[in-house]
């Protein structure tokens, strides 16, 4: 790729324009166009968040964004979900994935001990990061 005068200019990765109705408070996509279009993605890393994590799995605190989110799952070679340390200990009505489904959790912690070996047993790596 050339700039105006001619120069290389480093590669950006590409970025997907995709349809649907976008979900104001989290910033997402929903809808049967934005869903059909995640279908067609498949991406080495899908950054995954999410309103609460335990031991019994991922949740959502509704049902909007859950096929969206699922579907980029499902294109994902890798899934890392982002989450701060409040979605730790708050609950979430809607499942959306078992914790297996998952390849990394990334969380500021503490994280509660029951949660700690439920990664160990399900082979997700959990990396808690450093305040600055």
């Amino acid at each position: 790729m050339r700039g105006a005068a001619g120069e290389r200019c480093p590669r950006r990765p590409a970025r997907c324009r995709r349809g649907g109705e976008l979900l104001a408070e989290s910033q997402v996509l929903i809808g049967p166009r934005a869903t059909a279009s995640a279908k067609e993605v498949s991406s080495d890393v899908f950054h995954l968040g999410a309103n609460s994590i335990d031991t019994g799995g991922i949740y959502l605190t509704g049902d909007r964004e859950r096929l969206v989110k699922r579907a980029f799952m499902d294109g994902a070679a890798k899934v890392v979900l982002l989450v701060d340390n409040s979605k730790l200990t708050r609950s979430a009505p809607m499942r959306l994935a078992d914790l297996a489904e998952i390849d990394v959790l990334v969380t500021s912690g503490p994280v509660p001990k029951g949660l700690v070996r439920a990664c160990e047993s399900d082979g997700v790596e959990l990396i808690v990061a450093e305040p600055a």
